[in-house]
């Protein structure tokens, strides 16, 4: 990755920057969530911006966010054969049983079932997905806050091993939604061109991307949840914004 790491070149100066301004984030979150583009409004007026949690590598780490468990219990009864061969690096019990999923077959689908029903072992041959890990992770009282920066990539992330349409963005807030008790989700892209946050927006919210990301919800869900993606914005626009200097490479 070296210069082009966006976590490196970009996440961890410009959040390390905005923390200098205010360790709070109450000064600047509720500014930042009303910069993007290409989504929905942030509405967070009379919320509590006073920040909780703050995470992405060199600060604490990314944060783990765990898959919902509708989506694992979709995975296993529709589950399909996937194209990246990396899948199958497992052992032969774990084989087996995916194998069979793909088949449908009733009695395994069965026993995944019943295996989800308790808390899944990341390991679990019945657990088709892991944990999303936001470059940005911000939490207030009211608020959930995950981002995804991009540095030099042509494109976001549209596929997991067992999905092929499930991209990043939707991931990222799809896991945040799940954990949200009463608390508002935001989900934002910051890029490095203008063009790339109109694209990667658009992108975003096609109707297929949405449908295959999130099939496992439902229409009333995929609603509640579309309208997290407040949409996109280059890193220069939100360093013009806070006065902070544009990270050098």
């Amino acid at each position: 990755m070296g210069k082009n790491n966006s976590s490196k070149t970009r996440v961890a100066p410009v959040f390390e920057g905005l923390l200098k301004l205010d360790p709070t984030g109450s000064s600047w979150l509720p500014k930042l969530l009303s910069l993007p583009h290409g989504g929905a409004a942030a509405c967070i007026i009379g919320r509590d911006c006073l920040l909780e949690c703050c995470r992405w590598d060199g600060h604490g780490g990314e944060k783990a966010l765990p898959p919902p468990a509708s989506l694992l219990r979709w995975l296993a009864q529709n589950v399909e054969h996937p194209s990246d061969p990396r899948v199958w690096r497992t052992s032969e019990y774990t084989r087996q049983k995916r194998e069979a999923l793909l088949r449908r077959d009733p009695d395994t689908i069965a026993e995944a079932l019943r295996a989800l029903e308790r808390p899944p072992c990341k390991a679990g041959w019945y657990v088709l997905e892991g944990p999303s890990y936001p470059d940005v992770y911000l939490e207030t009282p009211d608020i959930i806050v995950v981002i995804e920066g991009k540095r030099t990539e042509g494109k976001t992330t549209t596929r997991t091993l067992w999905m092929p349409g499930r991209r990043q963005m939707w991931r990222h807030i799809d896991c945040a939604w799940e954990r949200r008790g009463n608390k508002r989700v935001c989900g934002l892209l910051i890029v490095e061109q203008d063009g790339e946050a109109t694209q990667f927006a658009e992108e975003t919210l096609s109707a297929d991307a949405i449908h295959k990301s999130l099939p496992h919800r439902s229409p009333d869900e995929v609603l509640a949840i579309t309208e997290c993606f407040l949409g996109a914005i280059t890193w220069q626009s939100v360093c013009e914004e806070f006065g902070l200097s544009m990270p050098s490479l």
